[in-house]
């Protein structure tokens, strides 16, 4: 058997693999087990993946693939597992082509859309696809800053494997993603992960993530592209239904983060511009129960940091901010945006 891998989903495991190699035994198919509760899926020497549903999100299960042919059953290859929901899977980017805000999103199916905002509160021009076959990224995240090169765009995904990567795209106004690697293992235990802006003062953008423990944690990106060890600054964050950098709602020139909790309201917690917190957090707006996501970013690019949520309808919202923590709503954006949740 070629190059066996085994992803976890949402209730649901796929395992894939190549083509046997040419000098190989020829199979005559392949066996997939799963062992607790057991059930086993046998295909034919055509096929190149399984995907086994009904399975329970957050409960471990071991899964093992072999290679059958005329003289038996191959070695075998198994791996622990967790199926869970995926996490967010639509961000604000920043500007891809001019000075507008964007939004990309990628699909159940794995689709990479890129939607080019108009500067004015909506969108431009035809969504864009520019990249294929990223189901298995559980988690998006903005790349945040430094400028970009001129011809490539980035932004993360922590994939449902542990691994968190890096994702890039080439081509100016026609981009296409042709390019990811992973920066990091271990990720596997978060609840949420999420781009803190430039939270340590280095000039780099910073990670943050929560553990299925509620514990937040704290990531320097440094500039050889990689993520230092985490930092742990505190529990009890499992409460948030979504945690992001904001940029600086407060005016004292260092990135915040901004939590929407389930009760519907939204808390600022500011930083201190050298990786910790300037105090307690506290509210500052209510009446978000509908919302099941917010984004940040500048959506009508007038040099504050607005609000974008997705409510449990499907709808895009919009709420322009005056920098100063405080946002105003201006109707809805658009529909259709619940996939992507």
């Amino acid at each position: 058997m070629h190059s066996p891998t085994i992803v976890p989903g949402e209730e649901m495991v796929t395992v894939r693999w190549l083509a046997p190699y040419s000098g190989d035994t020829p199979t005559t198919g392949f066996v997939v087990t799963v062992v607790q509760p057991e059930k086993t899926v046998t295909v034919g020497a055509s096929a190149r993946s399984v995907t086994i549903t009904g399975l329970t999100d957050m409960q471990s299960y071991t899964i093992a693939v072999q290679a059958n042919s005329d003289i038996g059953l191959g070695p075998k290859v198994s791996q622990t597992v967790i199926p869970r929901a995926h996490g967010q899977r639509i961000i604000a980017t920043g500007s891809w082509d001019d000075t507008c805000s964007d939004l990309v999103t990628v699909s159940s199916a794995g689709v990479v859309a890129l939607h080019r905002g108009n500067c004015r509160g909506g969108f431009t021009g035809s969504t864009a696809i520019i990249g294929r076959n990223l189901q298995d990224e559980r988690i998006l995240l903005p790349h945040y800053g430094p400028v970009p090169q001129n011809e490539i765009r980035t932004f993360w995904s922590v994939n449902y494997d542990g691994t968190f990567r890096e994702h890039l795209a080439t081509g100016v106004h026609q981009w296409n993603l042709n390019y990811e690697y992973a920066l990091s293992r271990g990720w596997t235990r978060m609840s949420k992960v999420f781009s803190s802006d430039d939270w340590s003062g280095d000039g780099e953008p910073d990670v943050m993530g929560v553990k299925d423990t509620g514990e937040l944690y704290y990531y320097r990106h440094t500039n050889q592209d990689t993520l230092a060890a985490g930092v742990r600054l505190g529990s009890g964050w499992g409460g948030y239904r979504q945690l992001l950098g904001a940029g600086d709602q407060n005016g004292d020139h260092h990135p915040d983060i901004l939590g929407l909790r389930t009760d519907g309201t939204i808390w600022l917690f500011p930083g201190n511009g050298h990786g910790g917190f300037a105090h307690r957090g506290y509210k500052i707006g209510s009446g978000f129960s509908n919302a099941l996501t917010i984004l940040s970013t500048d959506w009508n690019d007038d040099g504050a940091a607005d609000l974008l949520t997705v409510d449990r309808r499907g709808y895009l919202r919009w709420y322009a901010g005056n920098a100063r923590a405080q946002f105003t709503s201006r109707g809805v954006v658009g529909g259709g945006w619940g996939g992507y949740l």
